[in-house]
C-alpha cells in the first residue's frame, strides 16, 4: 500500500468522476480515461487493477433497460462476437506485462481516426448481423487491445454503429458486451497477479466515484436529442485519438 498512502488522491478521484461522466453519456470510454488518466500516478500494473472492477460495475448498469426478449434476441445475434471477445480478452491479459504501452495507443488511434474519417466524410458501411467473420474480426481486435489495457470501446463502438441500432440499443448492447469481457478480464488479471485482494479493496472508493459520474452522465445525454449524442461520441472518439497520438510521441523514447 506503500504507493498508494503517500498518493495524493485528488487527481484520481477527478479522472474517476471524469469517466464515468464520458460513460454515462457515450456508454463507453470510462476504462480508457481512467487507465490512461491512471498511468501518469501509478505504474501500469496498479493503474489497470484499480479500474477493473470500476469498470465491470459501470457495464452492468449500463446494460439495465433491456427485456429479456431483447436480451435474448443480443445474445442470438452476437453470440460469435462475445465468444471470441471472452477468450481473446482472457489470453490476452496474461500477456500484460509485455506488449508496450506505445504500440497499444499507436493502434488505437489509427482505428480512432479511421472510424472518424468514415463518419466525418459522410461515407457509411453496414455490417450485417449475421455476419460471423466480422464478429470474428471486432472480437478479436477487441479483445486484444481489452486484455492488454482493459480498453475494448473504440472498436465495439465502430461495429455497433454499422448495425443501425436505436440509441437506447447502441447503449444497452455495449453494457452487456462490456460486462462479459469485464468478466474475462477479471479471471484473466486474477490469473496472472495483478488484481489481488488489496488492489481490489483500494478500488471500491473508485467504484462509487465513477458511478456517480455515470449517473450524472446518463442524465445528461436523456435530455439531448440523437444527433447531439453523435456528436459528442464522435468528439470525444477525437479527443480519445489525439491523446494517444500524444502519448506516442511523448514517449517516443520507449519502445
Amino acid at each position: 500500500m506503500d504507493f498508494f498512502v503517500s498518493l495524493n488522491i485528488a487527481p484520481l478521484i477527478l479522472i474517476s468522476l471524469f469517466a464515468g461522466f464520458v460513460k454515462g453519456v457515450v456508454g463507453f470510454a470510462m476504462p480508457l480515461i481512467m487507465f490512461s488518466g491512471f498511468l501518469v500516478f501509478l505504474p501500469q500494473e496498479k493503474a489497470i487493477a484499480l479500474i477493473i472492477l470500476p469498470a465491470f460495475i459501470s457495464n452492468i448498469s449500463q446494460a439495465y433497460g433491456l427485456s429479456l426478449l431483447e436480451t435474448r434476441k443480443f445474445f442470438f445475434n452476437y453470440l460469435v462476437l462475445i465468444i471470441i471477445l471472452f477468450s481473446a480478452v482472457y489470453i490476452v491479459s496474461q500477456f500484460f506485462l509485455i506488449v508496450t504501452e506505445k504500440f497499444i495507443h499507436l493502434t488505437l488511434a489509427i482505428l480512432i481516426f479511421v472510424f472518424l474519417y468514415f463518419q466525418l466524410t459522410g461515407i457509411r458501411f453496414h455490417i450485417l448481423k449475421g455476419s460471423k467473420v466480422f464478429q470474428a474480426i471486432f472480437g478479436i481486435i477487441s479483445g486484444f487491445f481489452g486484455g492488454i489495457s482493459g480498453q475494448w470501446g473504440p472498436p465495439l463502438v465502430i461495429y455497433f454503429l454499422s448495425q443501425n441500432l436505436s440509441m437506447k440499443q447502441i447503449i444497452c448492447y455495449q453494457g452487456l458486451t462490456y460486462s462479459i469481457a469485464s468478466l474475462a478480464l477479471i479471471g484473466g488479471h486474477i490469473n496472472s497477479g495483478v488484481l489481488t485482494i488489496e488492489l481490489a479493496l483500494l478500488s471500491i472508493p473508485f467504484i462509487l466515484i465513477s458511478s456517480l459520474g455515470q449517473y450524472a452522465g446518463t442524465v445528461f445525454r436523456e435530455l439531448q436529442n440523437t444527433n447531439k449524442f453523435r456528436k459528442f461520441t464522435l468528439l470525444a472518439l477525437f479527443l480519445f485519438g489525439i491523446f494517444f497520438i500524444f502519448r506516442v510521441i511523448s514517449n517516443s523514447s520507449v519502445l
